[in-house]
């Protein structure tokens, strides 16, 4: 009786011992990607790509005098990695209601021209650029292939993807 006793007890030990095992390395595989990721091999091209273990990420390009950047959250899916931004689309060219005068306005490079007034008889024109709108980096279920210690993303140009290599 004692032996029955003991072999359903080390059965159950068994059975505990193996779903943690299980738990921990699903665990491990989702922190594994957790970290520091820098762009290899692309000429003029600066990009860093920081997947927090909070699940959020953060994320810079820039080439030539393009800079992009992004923020949200990343998941963990089979063999990639999952990023969705945090912000939304926006107008690059928001309009103005009853506008009077046309003006210029690049809030990027902090630029202003006007306004200039317009006759009742002319149409009216407003032009300002959306800085934001035109840097941020809007990923929507964006998966990036692991590749041992990389990170492969196809956003920018699906037959040259980029390649992040973790620091």
């Amino acid at each position: 009786m004692d032996s029955l006793v003991c072999a359903r007890q080390t059965g159950k030990v068994k059975t505990a011992l193996v779903s943690l095992m299980a738990l921990a390395m699903l665990t491990a595989r989702g922190e594994d990607a957790a970290g520091h990721y820098i762009l290899k091999g692309v000429m003029e091209v600066g990009s860093e790509l920081l997947l927090k273990s909070d699940g959020s990420f953060e994320y810079t390009l820039a080439y030539g005098a393009a800079d992009y950047w992004a923020k949200g959250t990343w998941r963990h899916k089979d063999n990639s990695v999952v990023l969705n931004s945090a912000g939304r689309k926006e107008a690059v060219f928001p309009g103005v209601a009853n506008a009077r005068a046309v003006a210029f306005e690049v809030p990027v490079y902090s630029i202003k021209a006007g306004p200039f007034e317009i006759k009742p008889s002319d149409n009216d024109f407003y032009f300002e650029i959306n800085g934001d709108a035109i840097t941020e980096v809007l990923f929507k279920d964006e998966e990036l292939a692991i590749d041992g210690k990389d990170l492969v993303m196809k956003y920018w140009n699906q037959e040259q993807p980029m390649r992040y290599e973790k620091q």
